[in-house]
């Protein structure tokens, strides 16, 4: 992406206070979250002290318009290029969208986009991209972080992007190393690859890690902090908190692992926040499943004890498929029919996207709602993936993550 120009005084109050003195940070009051100091150089540890969870991939790759990619130049992957998109108040989805629609405009196409609340993924990582100049594309993986508005989501964001760059160092079977100037390691800056490789002049993630008390070194240490969790057997892991949910019940019947990408589908400790991966399953084998859990809009299944599979992976025989209470239903989701009044909730900059509908054909519609203004709802719909959308009338949907019922 472009180089970062450093952000102002004003900009940067809604990102880390640093005190010259004390050399610490404090996360944005306006977040509801733990009231924490941490050292400047210590944004890992607030991450590893605070449980942060990983959200896990939202895989669009069957979505992509992106129509050049190719094979790499050793059969595979040699690692990952870590980029940072430059721009503040857009979302890894709305980037998404904007890479699909302008990809041949901006002549530029990445393979998955991260911020605090997930990993979009938008092609296959294993065929090229056009991320960083000629010698990188026909390397490597191409990521781009997002850019945060605080303290606690930078730092969730960057939980979440070192738990997917090290998942991604295991299925290619690639040890975490830093980039050098021999042109060896398989995780690279952009400013890595302008520096040593060529054909590109930018610098990110530098500048905008720096702006958070934060450098590529550190987050280095992260992801081989997650690869080598994720080498570790179950007997290792440290017990997940408990998901709180009161929607928990059981169940008993097959599911079958319905994953149409390359590797293993993961198990976790839980299904709330602190779950650890445990071990893989493989595509298309089947599993007794004993409940059902929902979480922040997203179905669970439990395989038995601390075993937990995200239920966008799974396929259950019609039994005890969860009940549709709607008055539509599609290959897509389901839609029930409501009226109620609901907020705009949102604590980052900038406003809401207004969406054209809540399944694999949305696309933003150009209208965004300000953060505190109220709206009434028709319909609530789930989508496929299990995740929530409300309807404001006609083709205009609001992402449930943004909405408080009145």
């Amino acid at each position: 992406m472009k180089k970062i120009t450093i952000l102002s005084t004003v900009v940067l109050t809604s990102l880390f206070l640093v005190s010259a003195k004390q050399n610490k940070v404090q996360a944005a009051e306006n977040q509801n979250i733990q009231s924490t100091q941490v050292e400047q150089s210590s944004v890992n540890n607030y991450i590893n002290n605070n449980n942060l969870p990983y959200s896990g991939v939202k895989d669009e790759t069957a979505n992509s318009t992106f129509t050049q990619g190719g094979d790499y130049r050793n059969g595979k992957p040699e690692g990952i290029v870590i980029h940072e998109t430059a721009k503040p108040n857009i979302s890894a989805q709305q980037w998404a969208d904007i890479y699909n629609s302008e990809w041949q405009k901006r002549q530029t196409y990445v393979h998955a986009f991260v911020d605090h609340n997930q990993v979009v993924q938008i092609a296959p990582t294993d065929k090229t991209v056009w991320g960083a100049g000629y010698y990188a594309n026909q390397r490597f993986i191409q990521v781009e972080l997002c850019e945060e508005n605080n303290a606690h989501d930078f730092a969730q964001s960057i939980q979440n992007d070192a738990t997917y760059v090290a998942s991604l160092l295991h299925k290619y079977n690639l040890k975490p190393s830093l980039a050098t100037a021999d042109q060896a390691g398989t995780i690279w800056s952009h400013h890595d690859v302008s520096r040593y490789l060529g054909d590109t002049d930018h610098t990110d993630p530098d500048g905008y890690f720096a702006v958070n008390n934060y450098s590529m070194n550190q987050f280095f240490d992260l992801i081989k902090q997650r690869y080598d969790e994720l080498s570790q057997v179950t007997s290792t892991n440290k017990p997940a908190k408990p998901a709180i949910s009161d929607n928990v019940k059981n169940i008993n019947d097959i599911a079958k692992i319905t994953y149409n990408g390359r590797g293993k589908v993961a198990v976790w400790s839980d299904f709330g926040e602190g779950k650890k991966v445990i071990k893989y399953l493989p595509k298309n084998t089947n599993w007794r499943v004993f409940k059902i859990a929902n979480y922040n809009g997203r179905n669970w299944y439990n395989l038995g004890g601390n075993q937990w599979i995200d239920g966008q992976y799974i396929t259950l025989s019609q039994a005890s498929k969860p009940a549709v209470k709607s008055d539509t239903v599609s290959s897509t989701g389901q839609v029930s029919a409501i009226n109620k009044i609901v907020s705009i909730n949102y604590n980052g900059r900038g406003k809401v996207a207004v969406w054209s509908n809540f399944d694999t054909t949305k696309h933003i519609t150009g209208k965004y709602l300000a953060k505190n203004t109220n709206w009434r709802a028709f319909k609530l719909a789930t989508d496929k993936n299990g995740h929530k959308w409300y309807n404001l009338g006609g083709n205009q949907w609001i992402d449930s993550s943004y909405i408080k019922e009145k």
